[in-house]
């Protein structure tokens, strides 16, 4: 599994939002599984992936193995 960190952009994000501990959870529980596509796996980029998760927008990038979480915005 990847390891997750929550950018100051991402935590003051969640700091907006509810039930921020449960969507944190969510969000760590699917990005350690590495959802980007097969062909992008084990490789670094500086390129942005983006997932709807629940009810938000959820960012994301790789860089040296470890999952970096963006933004986490409400969708629409």
């Amino acid at each position: 599994t990847m390891r997750v960190e929550f950018s100051s952009q991402a935590l003051e994000d969640l700091a907006r939002i509810n039930d921020a501990s449960s969507i944190k959870t969510l969000i760590t529980e699917v990005l350690q599984q590495d959802p980007r596509p097969a062909y992008q796996k084990g490789t670094d980029s500086s390129r942005v992936y983006g997932v709807h998760l629940d009810q938000f927008d959820v960012k994301w990038q790789v860089e040296n193995q470890v999952t970096q979480v963006i933004s986490i915005r409400p969708k629409g």
